[in-house]
Order: structure tokens, then sequence, then C-alpha cells
């Protein structure tokens, strides 16, 4: 286990930095940043000029012109992967250990992160915890996992103690592991059996799950929700209480740059672990964006020094938001607004992100569903219509040609549930044209 000492050290620091003014945290940030900006430039080929234009000639960093470096992309990660990688790591960071993103969007990407990014993005999750009371003395299933061999129904794998170490007491709490390749069936047996306080699982299978308790009439009841790995609706927050009697905390995090933000414990947006991570919104021509607007997400990990990105344009768009009422002064994400490699190309080549609505979703009778642009004038709405039938698909059709373009052509596909029990996220929106320049 890295150093439990730093971790209770850096814990102390978030319990505090949580109400730091904005000069407290803006030279807190700077001063992490200093030091990966002067060490990716002494370190890694990739950023060897690339941050040149921000350091002055007596070596110190000029913020005016931060917005000036080149984001980092996707394609970098999967072209330059080599280049990116650091020549030497700080003394203290840890070992090494590589991470694959899910590959939603594309090719998987995967990078190279140290054992003190781990640990940052673990006394985070402590202080999450601590917003939300969770108690991990408490049982926690997890429906998670792609290996086969490891977390099989029945017996699934059992973690004792788990939740971040530094909240370990000495009354240790159970985490049983279920792979995804159980069943419904057997995933709701397994969870019946356990009686977890905590549910956690990619969104749309607990999703998935949810709906099928209601369906058979099983009785499940825990405390909490902890979805991860797509955004959440309203819809289904108001599943999960129903099926499960359950809150949902859900988090904003990537396998990238691991934690970026977790749920505020009174509203349904979420605070940036700014004191880990430089997040900025911006607009199309690189400009942070207005509160209540939506952007491109870019962030730069603060302790990822075996593969610094720097100013990493993550692939998601976001609404940026007000302070918070609940007294911390960390930044706001309202809402992950979807993928931008998703966005649907219009008639004419304009792109947008559709939005179809609880309320659409509701009138349709869709339990589960995706909403798909399949060619340049035709959409496929897939879903899992509601038990006794679905709804009105003509009038679902005119509202969405509503929203995007008249000239769209509307189709739909009637699945099973068993459509949507996929190894790995199954999005609500995607685009499936090929690329521009394919």
């Amino acid at each position: 286990m890295f150093r439990l000492d730093l971790q209770r050290q850096l814990y102390d620091m978030l319990t505090r930095s949580q109400y730091w003014s904005d000069e407290q945290m803006r030279e807190h940030q700077r001063g992490q940043l200093r030091h990966l900006l002067r060490h990716a430039r002494a370190s890694v080929p990739f950023y060897a000029g690339r941050l040149d234009r921000v350091f002055r000639p007596d070596g110190e960093i000029d913020w005016d012109r931060w917005g000036e470096i080149p984001v980092v992309t996707r394609q970098d990660l999967q072209d330059s992967y080599e280049a990116m990688q650091a020549r030497e790591i700080p003394a203290g960071h840890g070992e090494t250990i590589k991470a694959q993103s899910s590959g939603s969007t594309g090719r998987p990407i995967v990078t190279t992160q140290n054992e003190l990014t781990a640990l940052a993005a673990s006394v985070a999750g402590a202080r999450s915890y601590a917003w939300h009371h969770i108690d991990i003395s408490r049982t926690h299933v997890c429906i998670f996992g792609d290996d086969p061999e490891e977390g099989r129904y029945p017996d699934g794998l059992l973690h004792e103690p788990w939740g971040p170490p530094v909240m370990w007491a000495d009354t240790p709490g159970h985490q049983y592991d279920l792979n995804l390749a159980a069943t419904p069936d057997q995933a709701l047996e397994f969870i019946t059996r356990h009686q977890p306080s905590y549910l956690s699982g990619l969104v749309t299978r607990v999703s998935v799950l949810a709906h099928e308790a209601r369906r058979l009439g099983i009785e499940i009841r825990a405390d909490a929700v902890l979805p991860f790995g797509e955004a959440v609706s309203p819809a289904q927050r108001q599943l999960f209480a129903e099926a499960f009697g359950a809150r949902t905390i859900p988090i904003y995090s990537s396998q990238e740059t691991y934690k970026i933000a977790h749920a505020c414990p009174l509203h349904e947006h979420f605070h940036v672990n700014a004191e880990l991570m430089l997040v900025e919104i911006l607009d199309e021509d690189g400009l942070p964006v207005a509160p209540g607007e939506v952007g491109r997400v870019v962030i730069t990990p603060f302790y990822n020094t075996a593969q610094p990105l720097i100013r990493y344009q993550i692939g998601d768009l976001a609404m940026r938001g007000t302070a918070c009422s609940c007294g911390r002064t960390l930044p706001v994400i309202d809402k992950i607004v979807g993928r931008i490699a998703h966005m649907f190309v219009l008639p004419g080549g304009r792109r947008v992100l559709p939005n179809v609505s609880d309320q659409d979703v509701l009138d349709l009778g869709a339990r589960i569903w995706q909403l798909a642009q399949t060619g340049p004038h035709e959409l496929e709405f897939r879903y899992v219509p509601q038990l006794g039938g679905g709804g009105d698909e003509a009038l679902f059709a005119e509202r969405m040609k509503a929203q995007l373009h008249p000239e769209f052509n509307v189709s739909f596909r009637r699945l099973n549930m068993e459509h949507f029990q996929g190894r790995r996220k199954y999005v609500p929106y995607v685009c499936e044209l090929p690329p521009a320049n394919g």
C-alpha cells in the first residue's frame, strides 16, 4: 500500500481546501502546474518545445499565455504514446501502472500513470464518501469486471476491507464483485443474497437490473447506488429510487484522468476536484465558457508525472455551473452533456448533440434506449418497450424531427433487455457515420 501517512495528510488538506477562496485555489493550482510544466519540458519528449510559449526567459511561467498551449487530443495519445512517456519520474511518486479506456468512442486509449495519481484519486473518493455519509463497514456489491474467470457467479469475488484506505477502521466491510458475464437473473439473486447497503456498476447495467427487479417484483433495498461510466439522467435517478429505495451518487471520471468531479451532497451537480487537476470548459475558440454554457472539457491532472497530460481534451461536453449554495467553493459542473464523438451531423453539416427528454421516453414507454444516427438523413431509436407495449412511435418521430431537422427519417427497433447486456458502456447517443476523413 502506498504510504498511509501521505494519504492522511492529503485527506486533511482536502477537508480544508474545499472551502478555500478562489485566490487560495488559484495559487495552489499554479504551484502544482509549475512543477508539472517544468518536469514535462525537461523529461518528456512530446513536450520538449510544446510548452515554450508559456516560459519566460527567466524560467517563470507566463500564466496569461496558458491558453496558447495546444490541447492534447485522443489521437495524440494513440499516435505519440512513446513520446509522451517521462524519461524519469520525481522521487516519491511511486511505481507506474497502465490504464486502458473502454473504447466507447473508437479505439481504446492506453495511458501510463504513477501511484501518486491513484492515491490522490482514492483520497478524493474518501472526501466524497464523507460528504454522502457512505459507511464502508457495511456491504457493497459491484457489478463490473471483464475477466470471466474473476468474480464469476455464484461466488463472485470478495474484498475485505473495501473503500479508500484512509477511511479503514476496526470493523471492515465486505465488497462482493460480480463480473459482467452474469445474467440479470443471476445478478439479482447475487444482490438479494448479499443484501448490500451500496450497489455500484455501469449506469446502463444497473438500469437493466432495476427494471428487471421491478418486473419480477423482487424486493431490494439499498442505501445508495454508486453508478459510474456514463451520465445519469433524472429518470434513472427516479428508477433507482423506485427499484432499490436508494439515492443516487454518481461520479465523473475517466481512465485517463481518474476522478474528475464528485456529486454535491445537496444538489444534482458535480464539484471538481480542483486541488488535483485543472478543469477547463472551453468554447470553439478555446475560451472559457460562461456559467450555464456548454463547452469542451480540457483537463490537466497535477500528479501524473509518468505520462503528463497537459490540457488534455477528454472528449466530453459539459455545462459550467455557478457557485454552490452548499458552501463548498470547488468549481461546479452542472451536467455532462455528452461526447464530442457522438454528436450528430445535421443535413447541411452542422454538428449537434440531441436531447431526448425524460418526458419523451416516458410517453413512448421506453425502459432502456439508444438513439443512433445511421446515415446522413437516418436516425434509429433502439429501445426496450414497457411491459404491455410502447407508446406512439409516430409522435416520438415528429418530436425528434422538430428538435433536430425535418429531413431526418426516424425508424424504430424494439429490443429485448438482453441486448443491453454488453460488457461495456451503452451510450444513449451514438453517431455511426464514417469519419469525415474516411
